[in-house]
């Protein structure tokens, strides 16, 4: 799985360099930055999507095709 996003050419670059950087430290440091980056992007990631939802939902008016 790890050759298939390092190859793939529309993975993230942030992606690529972020499995680059966990294959050489110890796994525990990585396994503790990976926690660490869910809480923090997860949260962010869910507040602008639901805002994204708010705003589709504000902007909706039924039978005008917006």
């Amino acid at each position: 799985m790890i050759d298939f996003v390092m190859t793939h050419p529309h993975m993230g670059s942030w992606l690529k360099d972020a499995v680059r950087a966990t294959l050489e430290p110890d796994p525990f440091e990585a396994l503790n930055d990976l926690e660490i980056l869910n809480h923090l992007i997860r949260v962010r990631c869910e507040a602008l999507a639901a805002g994204a939802i708010e705003g589709a939902d504000a902007t909706y008016r039924p039978g005008d095709g917006t």
